[in-house]
């Protein structure tokens, strides 16, 4: 075995705070490492790769529940499942706040610069840049993507640029709590079966109603910033809002609310979902067996009636001509079938447009 900082290397954070989530992320070889795994206390964690960006990450919900030093053991395999590199993290951390706002977190991923703009840094003179190393770490109050760069606003200042500037997107990961921001569209997270995705692609605000944010009070809106995810139960398209049921709640505010449509994109299978709000969908979760009349799960032997729904279809209903369209052309489906459908809790969802709420089931 050959301990290599090569083959496997800690890029940060050095130190974080007890009880708030955090990302944990480094860099290894892609050319010989296969696999990254990660031990803390004799607990094993959930080590990440990506193997197109040699980038590993360990996401952990809660971080470490009291201050103090932490170590963390990461070890790297090949393709033989050898041990080629190993590591020994130590990490600080911090006695917890009273905030319960999440933090957004810049690492470095290799040698960069932070500048007062875009423009290539060749145009620039050094007053305009500064020169930053892979690994290091700045917390992050604001963020706006801009001409493939995050135009930031940082706690503390970075020296002559000041406390704001541009790190280059592709150089360095933004994470904000335990989640990895996401900038490009191939990055994104797979959703489960029956589930969407929202994405943020412009600062906005999740909100109780779709009214001005500005006449809405601190508890009925919280920020979310450009890269953020979330997987969603269902959506409706209302008053230039997306109306979106969360998969999990989010603290302080619940797992429903209003989304300003020009700054989110909805996905479903990696596709863009337009916003229209005369739609009206079905999501099968798992295998269903959709009979006229009624949505049942298999076993039926009624096969000349049923049409099957595979886990994950989505279709299109139109209830004025009575159609079940799939919503994507392939395969090409469309019967003329009643809309008055029993629906299984366990084994649909259903998302309504217009003015009529949203729901997981009914």
């Amino acid at each position: 075995m050959t301990s290599s900082r090569i083959l496997l290397t800690y890029l940060g954070p050095q130190e974080i705070e007890a009880n708030r989530g955090t990302v944990l992320v480094g860099s290894f070889d892609r050319n010989r490492v296969v696999a990254v795994s990660a031990t803390a206390d004799a607990n094993a964690l959930n080590a990440v790769t990506n193997p197109s960006t040699g980038i590993w990450h360990i996401s952990l919900e809660k971080g470490f529940d009291s201050p103090g030093n932490r170590s963390v053991q990461i070890r790297a395999t090949d393709r033989d499942s050898k041990v080629i590199a190993e590591q020994t993290i130590n990490i600080k951390v911090n006695p917890a706040t009273n905030s319960s706002q999440q933090l957004l977190t810049l690492i470095t991923l290799r040698d960069t610069q932070f500048k007062v703009g875009t423009a290539p840094s060749g145009s620039l003179n050094q007053l305009q840049k500064m020169e930053i190393p892979a690994g290091r770490t700045y917390l992050v109050t604001d963020c706006e993507l801009e001409d493939g760069h995050l135009n930031l606003e940082l706690t503390n200042p970075i020296a002559p640029v000041g406390k704001t500037g541009f790190f280059y997107e592709k150089h360095v990961l933004l994470t904000k709590g335990a989640k990895i921001l996401r900038f490009d569209r191939a990055d994104l997270p797979a959703t489960p079966p029956g589930m969407q995705l929202v994405w943020v692609i412009k600062k906005t605000r999740l909100k109780t109603s779709p009214a001005d944010s500005t006449v809405l009070g601190q508890n009925q809106k919280i920020e979310l910033h450009p890269g953020e995810t979330f997987n969603i139960l269902g959506y409706a398209c209302t008053d230039n809002h997306f109306r979106v049921t969360l998969d999990r709640p989010i603290s302080n505010f619940g797992n429903s609310g209003f989304l300003y449509s020009p700054h989110v994109q909805v996905l479903q299978n990696g596709r863009g979902i337009p916003f229209d709000r005369n739609a009206v969908t079905l999501t099968a979760i798992k295998l269903l067996l959709l009979k006229s009349g009624r949505l049942m799960q298999p076993p039926c032997n009624r096969k000349k009636e049923l049409l099957s729904l595979w886990a994950g279809f989505t279709a299109f209903l139109d209830f004025r001509s009575n159609k079940v369209t799939s919503k994507f052309p392939s395969p090409k489906i469309c019967h003329n079938l009643a809309i008055r459908v029993l629906f299984f809790p366990t084994s649909c969802s259903f998302t309504e447009a217009a003015n009529l709420s949203i729901q997981r089931r009914i």
